[in-house]
């Protein structure tokens, strides 16, 4: 159970590596219509704003960075093109407004929140303890999100569909980071979410199944592939999982929109961001989903997944 209190912003500290993200994501296959946006505010009192948005096959996207003040306890939160409003226990919104796109997105929580534990009942493990001792804190609910798409042109699009919201506080170690991966399955009656971090070889993992009736921790990931073509497109991964029932299976993805890989910089280090809306199997159960899957990789560990096609 979070705190009501964690829905707010809070205190940055001095911590150089310490980021406050705010996330929604939602997939409405029937109105052709799939968006992820997030707001992060960081110690250096700068806000990124990013978004990604497919209406009717179209790509809508942007990142920007401006400055913010940052005001801990505050309900709302304002950066460059994003505005993301705490309106009651259990709703929210967000509008992003940017070069040819002005969305407004009303989100109402459906199924219990999850509030991540980094290490639900793994064996023993004195590096990785020590790692997730320091890392952030983050929770993530399946919501249902509704509202309207207006683009410049005339055309627009009205959305009623699951969706997904995140909130994440705290340190995140990207100088010793090599793959920062996440899987965000929706199906119709449940959400996977899958989080695995290699930090220099000790991985956190974990993630959780969520229902209507309540919520399965996940106790171990492991990103098994990820196919790269030569020019670096994303085609498909896999991430494999352990629940806290001890059943185990793999997710495989099939990408059916992506933004175009891109290098970023997080501190001092560079990575390449891979980010789609992708189709997801359940092998072992033969479900199927869709959702969005995101991946940084450092440049050096592309070559382990490039394919031949």
């Amino acid at each position: 159970m979070i705190a009501h209190n964690d829905e707010f912003l809070h205190d940055a500290g001095s911590s150089s590596d310490w980021e406050e993200k705010y996330q929604i994501l939602f997939v409405d296959k029937k109105a052709k219509s799939y968006g992820f946006a997030e707001l992060n505010l960081c110690s250096k009192g700068l806000c990124g704003t990013d978004w990604l948005f497919f209406i009717d096959g179209q790509r809508y996207a942007g990142c920007e960075t401006s400055e913010t003040e940052h005001k801990p306890g505050a309900k709302a939160v304002a950066g460059k093109g994003i505005k993301y409003k705490i309106n009651a226990p259990d709703s929210f919104a967000f509008a992003v407004k940017a070069g040819v796109l002005d969305t407004q997105i009303n989100v109402a929580s459906v199924f219990p929140a999850f509030d991540f534990p980094f290490s639900p009942g793994k064996a023993p493990d004195a590096k990785r303890e020590e790692y997730e001792s320091h890392l952030f804190k983050h929770y993530e609910q399946r919501c249902r999100a509704s509202g309207s798409v207006l683009i410049k042109n005339g055309a627009s699009k009205n959305f009623d569909c699951a969706a997904q919201r995140e909130h994440l506080w705290g340190s995140i170690p990207w100088k010793n980071l090599t793959a920062f991966s996440r899987f965000h399955v929706m199906f119709k009656d449940m959400t996977i979410s899958l989080v695995y971090l290699n930090l220099g070889g000790t991985v956190v993992s974990n993630g959780f199944i969520s229902r209507k009736s309540g919520n399965i921790p996940i106790i171990d990931t492991a990103l098994e592939h990820i196919e790269v073509s030569r020019d670096k497109i994303l085609l498909s991964s896999e991430m494999s999982y352990r629940d806290s029932q001890d059943d185990k299976d793999l997710i495989v993805s099939t990408v059916l929109f992506r933004e175009p890989a891109r290098e970023v910089k997080q501190g001092k280090k560079k990575f390449h961001l891979f980010r789609s809306f992708s189709e997801f199997v359940v092998i072992g159960a033969n479900k199927k989903g869709i959702g969005f899957e995101e991946h940084y990789i450092v440049p050096d560990r592309i070559g382990d997944f490039v394919s031949e096609k």
